[in-house]
């Protein structure tokens, strides 16, 4: 290896660049002087485009940067060596470089192809100027539209609010009258004036419930309480507390898994579990009642669900049973109105989630739900 070097830096009998010139000091000097700077300049290039490299991240192909770097460096050095060889003629150790420098500069060149239509795609400062106006622009009329949308829906909220109490009152006068018809009257005329005072009684009856249900729809936004750190356990306890009269009579055994705290609205989230839970003993079979809930840890999310082994639900209609007053089933089969599952998806909804069902006919139904992670 020692003999390699020497062997490299070597002269023998070559004669020093300086020669050529006929060691005129004009001509030998300018030829240093340019070939000095030309290599300063080489040697400046890579290194500003090396601090470039180090403060653009994500920079496009960084790697062809590199390779500009060290093939510029390797044309520098030829000039270095140019001024060493006007005195020492060290020709090999010249002609190894050029030929380093020949090798890189066509590696360059063939990587450098393939990258055209690809530095041709990208934008430029004007292209990118355009786009980010048109993006703004997006923006703005996306706020201006939800602005619209969320007026809309406050107004609609206010609407069906009042229209659902100015409701009540009238429908309280219908019905007590026809409460005093049945009391007076029943069975003092004939069969068909007590059923049509039955229909009527019914009716109000179903009306009111319609009513107070839309007034609990309608006040999941204008009632709403400010999220908070809750605890998982207390409102499935909670959530129970109203159904101890249907769990008794269907002889239903609800379970659960350990619960987290979660980040929201606990009187909502109780009437979340208590509609699902209680979907859950009303759409049963002839089997008892099994109902669990679970809950899984999914990256910044939990993932709730209530599993049953109940009638089940055709998944041709998953999409329709989350719209309000949908029902699948006839009155005189299963009593509602067709807008728990509703409120199920607003109340999810407002926490940042979403709400799912996965199921068969004949063989229960699950129900997901996902809440956000404290902190996510």
């Amino acid at each position: 290896m020692i003999d390699f070097f020497r062997n490299l830096l070597s002269s023998d009998s070559f004669m020093p660049h300086g020669h050529c010139f006929l060691w005129d000091p004009g001509v030998l000097w300018l030829t240093v002087a340019s070939d000095a700077l030309i290599a300063l300049s080489y040697y400046a290039i890579p290194l500003v485009l090396f601090l470039f490299i180090r403060k653009k991240k994500n920079l496009p192909f960084a790697w062809m940067f590199f390779l500009f770097c060290v093939f510029i460096l390797l044309c520098g050095t030829t000039h270095v060596l140019d001024v060493w060889t006007v005195w020492d003629p060290a020709y090999r150790l010249l002609g190894l470089v050029k030929a380093a420098t020949a090798l890189v500069s066509i590696a360059t060149a063939v990587l450098l192809i393939p990258l055209i239509p690809k530095a041709l795609a990208l934008r430029s400062p004007e292209e990118l100027e355009a786009k980010n106006q048109e993006l703004q622009k997006e923006i703005v009329e996306r706020d201006r539209v939800k602005k619209l949308l969320d007026q809309s829906n406050k107004e609609l909220q206010q609407f069906a609010y009042i229209a659902s109490h100015d409701l009540q009152e009238p429908l309280r006068m219908v019905s007590s009258y026809v409460q005093l018809l049945q009391k007076k009257y029943k069975g003092k005329l004939d069969s068909d004036a007590d059923e049509y005072i039955e229909f009527a009684s019914d009716g109000a009856r179903r009306m009111g419930n319609l009513i107070n249900d839309l007034l609990a729809y309608s006040r999941l936004e204008s009632q709403a309480k400010e999220f908070r750190l809750v605890d998982g356990e207390n409102i499935f306890r909670n959530s129970l507390r109203d159904l101890q009269a249907a769990i008794k009579e269907s002889g239903a055994v609800v379970t659960h898994d350990p619960l987290p705290r979660v980040m929201g609205d606990d009187v909502q989230l109780e009437s979340l579990f208590q509609n699902l839970i209680g979907n859950a003993i009303k759409y049963r079979g002839k089997k008892t009642p099994q109902i669990h809930v679970s809950v899984e840890m999914k990256p910044g999310e939990w993932v709730f669900s209530v599993r049953d082994n109940g009638i089940g639900i055709d998944p041709g209609y998953f999409g329709r049973i989350f719209v309000i007053f949908q029902r699948l089933h006839a009155r005189h089969e299963y009593s509602g109105t067709g807008i728990g599952l509703a409120v199920c998806k607003k109340i999810v909804e407002r926490h940042g989630g979403r709400i799912w069902v996965e199921s068969e006919p004949g063989k229960g139904a699950t129900f997901y739900f996902t809440i956000p992670e404290v902190g996510a």
